[in-house]
């Protein structure tokens, strides 16, 4: 039995390779694509923003789309940078000027149509902003949430309301992600299938997996998390599985057939992974030699003239995508 070890590390410090797996089994990590906007989409009921998700659309893009007509689809990825800062700054109830201050290359003014932009584009969403940020004013500091309006914010009015909503979609995210991250280990010690959680967050989770287990983990947490959900409150979390040895080097991970499931990452992902197999005798092969890939550093010269930069040491460049399939 592995014993659970609950917390967070920094999301950018390589100091996640001592999050190392132990002898047959690997690492894997959820990375949940834009949770808590689909929850807000959902908690405000807005059909527009639900319709965007539902079609697989990125509503920032969208969004851009109104705002530049006449950009190329490559200059609207640039400014979809934009439309994430105004929505997510209205989600925690930031100024415009903090909004603009964040986006850094855009003038106040147009940070303001922006944000009405995209409040007139999604008006049950700007009603429930509305809602729920006054809604400690009229009720003694009472925040709102899916647990109640137990709650009680003591601080001054503006803070107040940026709590009332900005607690309500996290409460409500974090409550209903970690149902999800339960129900994938509740069915897997169900199953007898292996799933050992080591790792969880507001927003994700980081589990230890059975190296056979490679070529279905996706599918398993697709049907115990997101169809679950989905079922439980009718919101589509969308996510990649990241897998590795450690909790630095990971790579997304695709199943292309029972027998086949390619790996997106670094080479020293893709080595890791693939010593991990061999050395627990589990037979399998790949479309590219694992002797082929090379790893690339970044300018050791670099890594010692900027050592304070600490994400520079030991990073490797390399991309592949290479496929493991199962003998």
């Amino acid at each position: 039995m592995i014993d659970n070890q609950r917390h967070t590390l920094p999301s950018d410090s390589q100091v996640k390779r001592i999050v190392d797996t132990p002898k047959g089994y690997l690492m894997s990590y959820k990375d949940i694509n834009a949770a808590e906007v689909r929850s807000i989409a959902w908690l405000s009921k807005d059909e527009k923003m639900m319709g965007y998700f539902k079609d697989g659309k990125d509503l920032y893009i969208e969004c851009a789309r109104l705002y530049y007509p006449d950009y190329s689809e490559k200059e609207l990825k640039g400014a979809r940078k934009v439309f994430k800062i105004v929505l997510l700054g209205l989600m925690y109830g930031m100024t415009t000027i903090g909004m603009q201050q964040l986006i850094g290359n855009i003038t106040l003014e147009e940070c303001e149509r922006a944000k009405d932009l995209m409040l007139g584009q999604f008006p049950s969403l700007k009603k429930f902003i509305e809602i729920k940020s006054k809604y400690p004013l009229t009720h003694n500091g009472r925040i709102d949430t899916i647990l109640g309006d137990t709650i009680i914010s003591k601080d001054e009015i503006d803070k107040q309301e940026r709590q009332g909503i900005n607690a309500c979609v996290q409460n409500f995210t974090a409550v209903i992600l970690v149902q999800g991250f339960f129900n994938i280990i509740k069915n897997s010690d169900i199953d007898n299938y292996g799933i050992q959680n080591i790792i969880y967050v507001h927003d994700s989770s980081i589990n230890y997996f059975p190296l056979d287990k490679l070529w279905s983990i996706d599918t398993y947490y697709n049907k115990h998390f997101r169809a679950y959900l989905n079922d439980l409150v009718g919101i589509d979390y969308k996510f990649k599985t990241l897998v590795g040895t450690n909790y630095w080097d990971m790579g997304i991970l695709t199943h292309l057939t029972p027998d086949t499931t390619s790996i997106e990452g670094s080479a020293t992902t893709i080595i890791n992974i693939a010593n991990k197999l061999t050395e627990s005798g589990i037979p399998f092969e790949t479309n590219i030699p694992i002797s082929d890939l090379e790893v690339k550093w970044k300018d050791i010269n670099r890594c010692i003239l900027d050592f304070s930069e600490e994400p520079w040491f030991g990073f490797d460049t390399s991309e592949y995508t290479v496929e493991f399939k199962r003998l």
